[in-house]
């Protein structure tokens, strides 16, 4: 199985980019968008599990696929303690819901792509994938 090292776009923690391996089926749009599973991130990447329509999207830079998680986590540590991502960066998982979808895309969904859900008081924005 694939497996990428992406930096999270929207994601800043400590004034540093996130940056985690995932696998590659959870890219889409051109390796632009990730999906990301709400809970056990960890089991999920290591399994490989595909991605399921709860999971959050968030946008994403596609820094390398490797051809097994091993390297993409020896390629990750990489990324993250260079400046390709940011001055300083060191691992981290995304952990917040993925808001603000419409400020911050170039190109927003048009409404009828697009599903608005409530959890919690946060509005996430689910893309409907065909």
């Amino acid at each position: 199985m694939k497996y990428a090292v992406v930096c999270f776009l929207d994601e800043v923690v400590d004034n540093e980019m996130v940056v985690s391996e995932v696998p590659a089926t959870w890219l889409f749009n051109n390796n632009t968008f990730c999906k990301w599973p709400p809970n056990h991130q960890n089991i999920h990447i290591n399994k490989g599990t595909i991605p399921k329509d709860n999971w959050t999207i968030h946008r994403v830079r596609c820094e390398s696929i490797c051809d097994s998680l091993e390297l993409a986590r020896k390629r990750c540590t990489i990324v993250s303690s260079s400046d390709e991502c940011g001055k300083g960066m060191r691992k981290k998982k995304p952990t917040k819901h993925y808001q603000n979808y419409y400020r911050t895309c170039e190109s927003p969904p048009s409404f009828d792509d697009v599903q608005q859900c409530k959890f919690k008081s946060v509005t996430q924005i689910v893309l409907k994938i065909e």
